[in-house]
């Protein structure tokens, strides 16, 4: 079924600002506090734009959305950032009915909600798609949307009031994307639950499904899609990336970036939530880029009979390499294979991993695995985690969350090939 229809909806969305390293002395706002308390060589600010529910009408054809919660930085500049509205679009483009599902290919538009102020150019803008987890798949046991794909969890599917998972994948039919760039656990409902800057407070045009804590089928590890001007809505991000090196991933004041979005739904429950993350420090910083890894690409990722052999390339600009050992100074590099008997399979370490390609911005890495260490029954995907043990997801005024001192991180996910041949 093609839908040609366009909703759009104008929200008073909350620019909001959070610090979330623990290397500095006090919050950048500028025009709030004097200039000697503004932070020095802040790594990383993380704003929220917005926070949405947003369902599907099969027999419409139309989304229904509204602004789900909004958060408040507690500083006074609350009435500044919240008396600017931003512009939300979807545009359906097709809808495709399962047995027991529903698949949506829709473009989201975003435009920046403070125009003609370029000291509020956001970067590394990331709409992320929050929806019900029915599986674990880590050794941390991490909730995400990957189920029916991935072991369903019996404490989240046999759960009475379990609605079915959701799944963002490339579109089978067109082949043109709609999958993710990357997963994050950034402002996900169950970690991040404390009220204000730091987390969510409850907005008045909520939707109790995704903000009520009894409702604990929110994935915990969400998938996203990276926005930044010039990137196109089908655009595949490290092919971008490669193609303007040096770039700031900038998403600037009044500007609009549409994402192609393809998701599966169960007919039960057409529903999500939509977070918007940002990057800004303070108005006289720019850039002022996220502190995890941009992207990665599978180059190779096949199980031989003999060897698991991988190979992919990090784009990370912040991280540096020892010139010495040749190791990242910056993150731990992880390697996880999943199986389709193992809830999230083993997780491998390797903190001696070298790059075997080092460019301005990016890393190489090649890793095998002899099958006679380390196997599994049925694996199909396997993942890419940097994680950044200097980092993680508190802040300096001690508001809590539930991530604790876990290292800031970012999550990459590939499919496994196989091949009946030896590696050589």
């Amino acid at each position: 079924m093609k839908a040609d229809l366009r909703v759009f909806c104008s929200l008073n969305l909350i620019f909001l600002i959070s610090i979330s390293c623990s290397n500095q002395t006090g919050p950048a706002i500028p025009g709030i506090l004097p200039e000697n308390q503004l932070a020095s060589g802040s790594p990383q600010s993380t704003i929220l734009w917005g926070y949405y529910n947003v369902a599907f009408d099969p027999e419409s054809g139309q989304f229904e959305y509204s602004l789900d919660r909004h958060a408040m930085f507690t500083m006074n500049v609350v009435p500044f950032l919240n008396g600017n509205p931003s512009t939300i679009s979807f545009q359906i483009n097709s809808v495709v009915p399962g047995d027991d599902y529903i698949d949506i290919d829709f473009d989201v538009s975003i435009t920046h909600p403070l125009p003609d102020m370029p000291g509020f150019n956001g970067y590394d803008v990331r709409g992320v798609f929050i929806g019900v987890g029915g599986a674990r798949c880590f050794a941390d046991m991490i909730t995400m949307s990957k189920y029916p794909h991935y072991p369903a969890d019996p404490e989240y599917t046999e759960h009475p009031d379990f609605p079915g998972s959701h799944e963002m994948m490339d579109d089978p039919l067109q082949g043109d994307g709609g999958g993710p760039d990357g997963y994050t656990r950034w402002f996900n409902p169950r970690d991040f639950t404390t009220p204000g800057i730091f987390g969510y407070t409850k907005g008045i045009y909520a939707d109790a499904i995704y903000s009520d804590p009894m409702f604990y089928h929110s994935a915990e590890l969400n998938p996203y899609k990276f926005f930044a001007d010039g990137l196109g809505a089908h655009d595949d991000l490290m092919d971008w990336l490669e193609a303007n090196p040096g770039t700031d991933r900038v998403f600037a004041s009044g500007s609009q970036n549409t994402r192609n979005y393809y998701i599966r739904f169960p007919k039960t429950f057409v529903k999500f939530a939509y977070a918007i993350t940002a990057n800004w420090e303070s108005k006289s910083v720019h850039p002022s880029n996220m502190r995890e890894a941009v992207a990665c690409e599978k180059i190779y990722g096949t199980r031989h009979p003999d060897y698991y052999v991988f190979e992919f390339k990090i784009y990370d600009p912040k991280s540096e390499v020892d010139s010495g050992s040749g190791q990242m100074l910056d993150y731990d590099l992880n390697i996880t294979i999943v199986s389709a008997t193992a809830s999230g399979g083993t997780i491998l370490m390797d903190w001696q991993m070298v790059p075997i390609e080092i460019g301005d911005d990016y890393c190489v890495y090649h890793h095998e695995i002899p099958t006679s260490i380390m196997d599994f029954y049925e694996p199909y995907d396997w993942w890419v985690i940097p994680s950044y043990p200097g980092y993680d997801y508190q802040n300096e005024f001690g508001v809590p969350n539930d991530m604790g001192i876990e290292p800031l991180a970012s999550w990459f996910c590939f499919e496994l090939d196989f091949s009946d041949e030896p590696w050589e």
